[in-house]
This record gives C-alpha cells, sequence and structure tokens, in this order.
C-alpha cells in the first residue's frame, strides 16, 4: 500500500506519467530473493553448514511455503519449484476441506503450530 500511495504523489507533482515495475508474490523473483537472503543469514547459524574444508557451502535442500492463500503463497512457491515445498494451511483466506483445485499444494493442514 505504501508504493501504491507514493506512486499517486509522485503523480501528482510530477507533470509527465510514470513508468513502473511492481513485484510481488507470487511472482517467482520474490520467492528467489529469499532463497538468496536465507543462503546469507543460515551459515552463520550452524557451526556444521560448511564441509570438512569449510570451503563449499551446503544449499539448503528444502524451503516451507507455509500460507493461506493458494492463490498468491501457494502459486508463488509452486511456480519457482525447487527447492520451495508448499503447504496450504485453512486457518486463513482458504477453508477448504480438500487441496485447492487451481493452485494445489504440496501439503494441506487444518492449522499451524509454533
Amino acid at each position: 500500500m505504501a508504493f501504491i500511495y507514493n506512486r499517486e504523489m509522485l503523480c501528482r507533482i510530477y507533470p509527465h506519467s510514470l513508468e513502473y515495475t511492481c513485484f510481488g508474490k507470487p511472482h517467482p523473483s520474490v520467492f528467489k530473493n529469499a532463497e538468496i537472503v536465507l543462503q546469507q543469514l543460515v551459515p552463520p547459524l550452524y557451526d556444521d553448514f560448511y564441509d570438512v574444508n569449510h570451503k563449499n557451502a551446503q544449499y539448503l535442500k528444502t524451503l516451507y511455503m507455509i500460507g493461506d492463500n493458494p492463490a498468491v503463497d501457494i502459486r508463488g512457491a509452486r511456480q519457482t519449484g525447487h527447492p520451495w515445498f508448499s503447504i496450504l494451511t485453512r486457518t486463513g483466506v482458504f477453508k477448504g476441506k480438500e487441496n485447492h483445485d487451481k493452485f494445489p499444494a504440496d501439503m494441506v493442514i487444518p492449522y499451524i503450530f509454533f
């Protein structure tokens, strides 16, 4: 919403139309960016994340996208592919009893415990 508000404000003061590109879920670039950030954040947390020579980083084998919106959360993870695994929860937008027809998740769960 902040982007839209700022764009509207700029359009009022700038005499020419503005061109822009907006990315968000479900665009795969959002998921790839999250993957890159996680690859940078995780190694310092675990001593054994690197191989014996501490030269080659292990890649994250699986990243879980847990979401309640099939059209956004699940679709984005599925479009991006490996290493993303999509989990659809029934605690928000999605209330179906079975998996979503158009954007099926890898797994469907009734709720999440943290």
